[in-house]
């Protein structure tokens, strides 16, 4: 396979033991032409994998997280890899992340590289956070997962100030609940008034047309927005803030509860053609993200 471009190993689930050697013949024909290396749970246990920092001209590397270590981290720090796709699925056995000293020093030699962590399929394991990794964005392909208070809290300590996609593609596999306080539209919310560098957000999960309004206005630098229509409610269940002016305020409530109205003021605010998605549509959303 001289010339070779593009190479996927992916659900082999060797035993350790079989591992060494795995890329020694793409490592001595594709060294120097091989583009973009994906190589998810190779193993059945955490192996970590150094042969993928042999490839010199590699541009997007997909890995395990149970394929990493502190010394492939910081050797990836030094090579051409631009994006490191770190992927879980159905099949990723239990690991423990990469030390947060290893990913600053990642950090510190290459400050440029793209990290981005994605889970797909039909696992219901939780996300498996890389402590101050330069994440970013964060993918949700999977019917089960969701925003929560605590990993809206983790997020934005580990990667509030790099943050530039959250998307969760795919329906749902149950409804959420209609009730405020036990929907995400709080943590989406802390997500875009946290996250200055947020330019694409991809949401799936029930929230109000006041939510919806509230993102558009406060995201700033918002690019691509895109939500459920089945998914938007309408209701104003936000408390007056703070730094809310009455007439905001009754802006907000009066928008809030009329889903033509709301749809009229979105791309007023975010100063660009917009509507909401219909499922059968978002059933098939895939973004490439880079």
């Amino acid at each position: 396979m001289k010339h070779l471009r593009h190479l996927a190993l992916n659900e082999l689930l060797l035993d350790a033991c079989e591992v060494p050697g795995l890329l020694q013949a793409a490592a001595k024909n594709c060294c120097d032409t091989l583009h973009s290396l994906e190589l998810l749970n190779c193993t059945k246990v955490p192996v970590a994998m150094p042969d993928v920092t042999q490839f010199q001209k590699l541009h997007k590397l997909t890995l395990s997280p149970q394929h990493l270590d502190e010394e492939i981290v910081v050797l990836l720090a030094g090579t051409q890899v631009e994006q490191l796709h770190i992927v879980q699925d159905a099949y990723t056995c239990p690991c423990a992340p990469v030390s947060s000293d290893a990913w600053r020093l990642f950090r510190e030699i290459a400050p440029s590289k793209r990290v981005f962590l994605e889970i797909q399929g039909l696992t219901k394991e939780p996300l498996l956070l890389q402590p101050h990794a330069p994440v970013r964005g964060i993918i949700f392909r999977t019917p089960y997962h969701r925003l929560t208070a605590e990993l809206t809290t983790w997020v934005l300590e580990y990667y509030g100030k790099q943050l530039e996609f959250f998307v969760q593609e795919g329906l749902p596999r149950a409804h959420g609940s209609r009730r405020f306080h036990e929907r995400a539209d709080a943590s989406f919310l802390r997500l875009a008034r946290s996250c200055p560098g947020l330019h694409t957000l991809v949401i799936r999960e029930r929230i109000s047309l006041a939510t919806l309004l509230l993102l558009a206005d406060e995201a700033r630098a918002l690019r691509i927005f895109i939500v459920r229509h089945n998914a938007l409610i309408k209701k104003c269940e936000w408390p007056r803030a703070s730094g809310w002016s009455p007439e905001y305020f009754r802006w907000l409530r009066t928008h809030a509860r009329d889903y033509r109205q709301a749809f009229q003021q979105v791309p007023v605010l975010l100063k660009q053609r917009w509507k909401p998605t219909p499922d059968r549509a978002f059933k098939h959303l895939r973004l490439l993200i880079s």
